[in-house]
């Protein structure tokens, strides 16, 4: 599926990041150092940030939109705010409505809460260009993580890749311009187990055993409250599928020139 804009793009853009900073260092009790070098030489990643205990990812959103607000945007012009994130404040309430308040928004706006991961910025881009098209304003697009918190600390695949943080857009019309931006979308559920919190929610409510540790075949332990990730269905999947997805999407732009 392939989609289009004329004329809207990104005004601004800011960031928030905690102040805490872990490097590969900090999980040698759970790989050797010629495995961090291995990592690092693989991913580029030397580090990430991890927020502490009582802030959450709306708190890290609230601050990287206080900034990009910041920088000359009437907060009367904007029309939605859209929040993407896997680590909300609640189940219930959206975090977006809570947003509103904290930044002192006008009540007169739409308010948007996105629950995706790695695909999340794109889907919630294009969520935000298509609103700004067809709303006389602008949107407000945040994206924000606190993915710490559900990691295990025991469990190789997931917690040296991910950390915390927050990223805030204003996207508009820019007035007459020609500038065309494009999109694709693909979506297929059947390895939705692939990255997956199995405990927790409505297929598998909390119990005493979502909290039991357990080890898998590789010696990483955690429990049904931790993400876990099938490390090497993901691979394949990106090897496969997102070339293509990529090579897609040039081709049509290219109609649009």
């Amino acid at each position: 599926m392939f989609y289009n804009f004329k004329g809207i793009g990104i005004q601004a853009i800011s960031a928030c990041v905690p102040k805490q900073v872990v490097d590969n260092e900090f999980f040698s009790h759970i790989i050797t150092s010629d495995e961090i070098r291995k990592f690092e030489r693989i991913t580029g990643i030397l580090e990430r940030r991890y927020a502490s205990n009582e802030v959450t990812s709306a708190d890290l959103a609230f601050h990287a939109a206080m900034d990009v607000l910041s920088n000359g945007i009437e907060t009367s012009d904007i029309k939605a705010l859209i929040f993407v994130s896997q680590t909300s404040d609640y189940k219930i309430p959206f975090t977006s409505n809570i947003l509103q308040d904290r930044l002192n928004l006008k009540k007169e706006l739409l308010c948007i809460d996105i629950n995706a991961g790695c695909a999340g910025f794109v889907q919630g881009l294009s969520t935000a260009f298509a609103l700004a098209n067809s709303l006389n304003g602008n949107v407000l697009f945040i994206v924000a993580e606190t993915l710490s918190k559900i990691l295990s600390s025991r469990d190789r695949v997931t917690s040296t890749l991910f950390g915390d943080g927050a990223a805030a857009l204003i996207l508009g019309k820019f007035g007459y311009s020609s500038k065309k931006s494009a999109f694709n979308f693909f979506s297929d559920g059947k390895n939705f187990d692939a990255i997956l919190i199995p405990e927790g929610g409505y297929r598998k409510p909390f119990s005493q055993e979502s909290l039991m540790w357990r080890f898998d075949e590789y010696g990483n332990s955690k429990n049904g409250l931790h993400l876990h990730m099938d490390g090497q269905r993901v691979f394949d999947f990106t090897l496969r599928e997102i070339p293509k997805s990529v090579q897609s999407l040039l081709d049509d732009s290219n109609n649009l020139v």
